[in-house]
């Protein structure tokens, strides 16, 4: 989606840094509009009640609770549209969120926070071409038998959406997999690790459209390594999303 139709619920105890973050994303037309919340309670109850954002960004700390408790309360929720989720972290609760509820974050910042960093991110998952990415790769990952909020699920996309953003110009390990790790807080062998799970995983399902994309990818009747299996999957979303808007474009002009 353009900037100026991006919608941020932005949560913390601290005052000064709700007002330095929204200003410097305001100002820089990162986003359209930012909505402040000092108490997790009150973010929580505009969700329940249908009040819709495009992503929150969380503080470790609000005013009557920390990310976790939040978190948890969040998940229970249930939300026509989920937005994107980005959590500003410390070490420590870093580690107790992704021992409790890894999947309901989209990304990571640990803390001195960079609003510069903050900014690129929020673009980073939602611009157009990247939320129209993850849709495409959901039903991909569905047929192979995935559950895409899983870890590696959600190493797997932000792969994806990084490859599509940078159009598959990074190196794998000393570029992509750094970036993927950066937005989680884990370590490079984490998301390698996980990768390497994933595709193991799908080599012993082994399930029919899981047979097809490796055929349409050249690696038919072999297991594919990390590096060719993250650009088939990059370019099956962006070949995707690429006819898609074609098409559109065309009915449009006719």
């Amino acid at each position: 989606m353009r900037a100026k139709n991006i919608r941020i619920a932005l949560c913390s105890a601290d005052s000064m840094q709700l007002r330095t973050i929204a200003d410097y994303l305001l100002e820089r037309g990162s986003v359209g509009q930012c909505v402040v919340f000092r108490a997790g309670t009150q973010l929580l109850h505009e969700l329940e009640n249908g009040e819709t954002y495009d992503g929150i960004v969380l503080d470790t700390m609000m005013q009557d609770m920390d990310t976790l408790e939040f978190l948890l309360r969040f998940r229970k929720l249930h939300l026509q549209q989920r937005p994107v989720t980005i959590v500003l972290t410390t070490t420590e609760l870093l580690r107790r969120i992704q021992r409790r509820v890894p999947e309901e974050v989209d990304s990571f910042l640990c803390k001195p926070l960079h609003v510069d960093i903050l900014a690129e991110r929020i673009q980073l998952f939602l611009s157009d071409k990247q939320s129209k990415v993850q849709t495409e790769l959901h039903p991909l990952l569905y047929k192979w038998g995935v559950q895409d909020e899983r870890v590696h699920g959600l190493y797997l996309t932000q792969a994806v959406r990084i490859m599509v953003q940078t159009k598959h110009q990074l190196a794998l390990r000393k570029e992509l997999l750094p970036m993927v790790a950066k937005s989680y807080g884990v370590s490079v062998s984490a998301v390698d690790s996980g990768l390497r799970r994933m595709i193991q995983c799908l080599e012993e399902q082994n399930t029919p459209a899981y047979q097809q994309f490796k055929k349409d990818n050249g690696m038919d009747g072999t297991k594919p390594t990390v590096k060719r299996f993250l650009y088939a999957c990059s370019r099956y979303a962006d070949q995707t999303v690429e006819n898609k808007e074609n098409i559109y474009a065309g009915s449009n002009r006719t």
